[in-house]
């Protein structure tokens, strides 16, 4: 009972953190117990040790006939009524509140001190994010942003390291088959399609470069491939009615390659198509569909059309993958802050994206090209997904849908919005 007083406000508290902890963490939780346990006990024993000595130097207090002990059984009787009536918080809360016993004050004054500590930091890490930007090449200004900039991670390569192709040249069929040993049948690559025209990128070339600036008819477009993510979408590279020209930046968020454009040199996700730091931030690139294809399917499908060469202008062992196995192992190169299980996290996936309609939609690559077709209905809409001779093909309630690929986690990752997949069960 006299103890009471002392655990009365502490192990409440102290409960209600374990409550937080276990189910996060079961490991946690026992750990946590166990100090707190363990820490008790020693205090308590360290009372009782102090104790003893204390008694023998004031055997007169312990005199059981004087009246300092009936004293202090008042005491503690006072105190034991004050608990049960909930008195000992209103007095605690009056010795807090006191000038004297400002504990609140105490702590005020360390927060302050580390607020301002942690201001100092924040403004520390954003001149070195500038410089570093600087550094790399790049003119962006780093002061509007919708991310953190230290989420935004320097892998290496600088600005324009992985040149973007400004001037693609093509081959025909007949030509490239002869040209580029690097491609054979199986070979993937980027089909787009603009009205009677169609163009091949082989992956072997996207993966040195990663944007191809290009026209097709009199649409003006930006093939993107990201190897780290398996990202390969097509842009139109016309925004605000103005022609833009897209770069490898050398800088990644979440995993993923940050483009940046030629008039501000904003950075844009290539993963989303958005601009998250700087002049344009929050605008969107519009969606131009295309089809994963093999040189053998493209063949099939357009048999006068061309294929991207590899006179590019920069010498690239095409042919030579410079990720190794990347693309078959559980390891990812640079962290991310979303993941989920339920897939291989580098498993391949069409992908409709209406973030308009806070949709989005994942077809499991292998699965939909065995089975043919697939359909997800979400809220009053269908989606319907077709898969012949290498052409995806996603309608939404009788619209034609614009649809890219991408690996699981990099799906997972960048898409906030409401998500649903199809797979064979």
């Amino acid at each position: 009972m006299s103890l009471w007083p002392v655990f009365s406000s502490c192990s409440p508290t102290y409960a209600l953190i374990l409550a937080v902890i276990l189910p996060i963490s079961l490991f946690a939780w026992l750990i946590n117990l166990i100090a707190y346990i363990l820490w008790l006990a020693l205090v308590l024993l360290l009372i009782a040790l102090l104790g003893q000595k204390f008694i023998k130097k004031v055997k007169w207090a312990s005199d059981p006939k004087w009246k300092f002990k009936k004293i202090l059984w008042v005491i503690f009787v006072l105190v034991w009524v004050a608990i049960i009536g909930w008195f000992d918080k209103k007095i605690e809360s009056k010795i807090i509140e006191s000038w004297y016993f400002d504990v609140t004050g105490i702590e005020q004054m360390i927060l302050d001190k580390v607020d301002t500590d942690l201001e100092k930091s924040i403004e520390e890490k954003k001149q070195k994010a500038k410089q570093e930007f600087l550094r790399d090449g790049l003119k962006t200004n780093t002061e509007n942003k919708s991310i953190s900039l230290s989420d935004v991670l320097d892998w290496g390569p600088g600005k324009d390291w992985i040149p973007a192709i400004n001037n693609p040249k093509f081959l025909n069929i007949e030509w490239a088959k002869s040209d580029l040993t690097f491609l054979n049948n199986d070979s993937n690559g980027i089909v787009v399609q603009v009205w009677d025209t169609a163009k091949f990128y082989p992956y072997a070339i996207l993966v040195w470069h990663e944007i191809v600036n290009d026209t097709i008819g009199d649409e003006k477009i930006s093939v993107t491939f990201c190897p780290l993510c398996g990202s390969a979408i097509v842009y139109n590279r016309v925004l605000n009615g103005e022609e833009h020209f897209f770069g490898v930046s050398g800088k990644l968020y979440q995993s993923n390659l940050l483009m940046y454009d030629d008039k501000t040199e904003s950075l844009w996700s290539q993963s989303l198509g958005e601009a998250l730091v700087w002049d344009y931030l929050g605008q969107e690139l519009e969606y131009i569909r295309s089809n994963l294809m093999t040189f053998s399917e493209f063949q099939e499908n357009y048999p006068l059309w061309e294929v991207l060469s590899d006179d590019t202008g920069y010498f690239r062992s095409y042919g030579r993958i410079p990720y190794g196995s990347y693309d078959e192992n559980d390891t990812l190169f640079f962290p991310v802050k979303n993941q989920d299980l339920r897939f291989h996290k580098k498993e391949l996936f069409y992908i409709v994206n209406n973030k308009e309609l806070w949709e989005s939609v994942a077809f499991l690559f292998k699965d939909l090209r065995e089975q043919g077709k697939w359909k997800i209905k979400i809220w009053e809409s269908t989606y319907k997904a077709t898969f012949k001779d290498g052409v995806v093909e996603v309608i939404r309630d009788w619209e034609i849908q614009k649809w890219y690929h991408e690996m699981w986690f990099s799906w997972i990752t960048h898409n906030k919005e409401s998500k649903s997949v199809w797979f064979k069960e």
